[in-house]
């Protein structure tokens, strides 16, 4: 059977879970990895509600209409047409993209857990007299409010 025949059932396959099988199978049968049909794949586009875009271009020139490929949200993608989460191209690159998701969501993590240790302990690592020297309530509120400030900054809460 030749490639572009066997290209063709696998498109015209109706059943995902079927066609990422065949994809696999083409992958190891063929013994080359499948073509993309994107030469490019662009993460450009974070709209305002923080819904990264994803847009593929199959030639390099700027002028080229994209096509949306699907949206990125908290770490999922939500496509536009499922066949495109089988491209060797945008496995890669969304692949790429949760890592570096997750990279930022470990930074944040560390960075609010700083805010919050630094409310109980001093730059020195040591705990802060505030909580134990009877201290009034007013000044551990601040010390409080601060750190809440510090992790809404950390986390662009307004």
């Amino acid at each position: 059977m030749k490639r572009n025949d066997f290209l063709n059932k696998i498109r015209n396959n109706t059943s995902l879970e079927t066609k990422a099988r065949v994809w696999s199978y083409a992958e190891n049968k063929i013994g080359k990895k499948m073509k993309s049909i994107f030469s490019e794949i662009r993460i450009d586009y974070m709209d305002d509600n923080g819904v990264i875009h994803i847009d593929g271009y199959k030639t390099s020139d700027d002028n080229e209409e994209g096509t949306g490929i699907g949206y990125f949200i908290n770490g999922e993608v939500y496509w536009r047409d499922p066949e495109f989460q089988f491209d060797p191209h945008v496995k890669e690159v969304v692949a790429e993209l949760k890592a570096e998701q997750h990279k930022c969501s470990k930074e944040k993590e560390e960075n609010i857990k700083k805010a919050v240790i630094s409310v109980v302990y001093d730059n020195d690592a040591k705990p802060r007299k505030i909580f134990t020297d009877g201290s009034p309530i007013e000044k551990k509120l601040r010390l409080i409010d601060e750190a809440v400030k510090n992790i809404k900054d950390i986390c662009n809460i307004s």
